[in-house]
Order: C-alpha cells, then structure tokens, then sequence
C-alpha cells in the first residue's frame, strides 16, 4: 500500500522569503512504550506544507489492527490502533503556549483538540476536525491529514512549526510509537518540550 499523499512530495516552496524544506525525508517511529515490541520499524512518516497546509502521511505495518466499528460515548481513537499529529507554532519553553492535537484511526474515525497551557497546566479544548482519510489491509494500514496552518496561528514562516508525530499500535502488548519522544515507564505523548521543529530554512 503506498501513501496516500506525498508519494513524490519531498519539499515545499517559498514562504516568508525563504526556502524551507523537511528536515526529515522519512521518519521511522521510534518505541516509545514499552521497552520492548516484536515489531521493528512499522511506522513511516513523510510530511510537507503546500501551499498554507501541513500534509502529513502515515504507513503503518501491523500484523492486526485494534479496532473498533462503532464507537461508545466514552470511546476514543486513542484507545485503539491510532496516528497522531500534534503541532504548534508557538514556543514550548513559553509560560503561555498553544499546541494541536489531530488523530485518526485506520476505519477514519477522528479526535482534534487544541491544548492551552498555561504554567503548565493544560486544558483542552475540542475543534473542527481536519481533513483527513485512512486505508486498512489485512497486514498494514495508513492514514493522511491535510491541517491548514491558518487555523492554528501560522504566519507563513514554516520554521515556526514544531510538532511529534505518534502512532498507537495493537493491544496485547499495546506499543507507543513517537518520532521525539524518549523511552517512557509510562507512555504520555503530551510533551511538548519534546516537539522538534519540522522544517529547515535558508
């Protein structure tokens, strides 16, 4: 299965007078939670801004999906197999900062949040959900999300953004996958101090 977008997107152009381009051309997840997992390297990660939006594509190896058709009123996407964007373009040492939280499971079903933090106490705040789409075979899966940058304070200045990408995988044993974070005894993707700045620019 190839990605959905950004199959020939390495780059992006002009913003701000500079030419900025992904630090990274493919991200491998990394095992965030627990030590240990059979599978090695199931989750790649490729993004790009076009135009005002962040594109970001997700494939995923996985030798069974954990799922759920039809959701509860206490269900989440984050209880289940899951790819997860989050982005800000503020600054994550500041007192008061803002950060975007975008999820999507491999049936398509979605959780966008806005997370204010301030002296580091942080609420959500639920928002309109991005575009996004996700295919599942028997064996892997992927997902996409097109996140306008407009909506979360964008200036055009594509050094500004920062951000993790994440991905939750099986249940027995249930593994956290992050492109930044380090190994945890507890699995927490809510770290900013951990977000890396995604782009470089000239």
């Amino acid at each position: 299965m190839t990605f959905i977008f950004l199959q020939t997107i390495l780059y992006f152009m002009n913003f701000s007078s500079a030419l900025c381009t992904p630090k990274h051309d493919v991200l491998d997840l990394n095992l965030a939670h627990p030590a240990l997992s059979p599978l090695s390297k199931p989750v790649q990660v490729r993004y790009a801004i076009m135009k005002d939006e962040l594109q970001v594509s997700f494939q995923v190896n996985s030798p069974v999906l954990h799922k759920k058709e039809v959701y509860a009123s206490n269900d989440y996407p984050f209880q289940y197999d899951v790819a997860e964007v989050f982005i800000t373009v503020d600054d994550p040492s500041a007192s008061t900062f803002s950060y975007y939280e975008f999820e999507v499971t491999p049936l398509g079903q979605v959780y966008d949040l806005r997370l204010d933090v301030v002296n580091g106490k942080r609420a959500g705040v639920d928002i309109e959900p991005v575009v996004t789409s996700a295919r599942a075979s028997a064996t892997e899966w992927s997902a996409s999300f097109v996140i306008p940058l407009s909506r979360i304070g964008w200036d055009g200045n594509a050094s500004r953004v920062r951000g993790n990408f994440f991905t939750i995988i099986g249940k027995t044993p249930r593994t956290y996958w992050s492109a930044f974070l380090p190994q945890q005894k507890k699995p927490n993707f809510h770290k900013p101090e951990f977000f890396q700045p995604l782009f470089d620019c000239k």
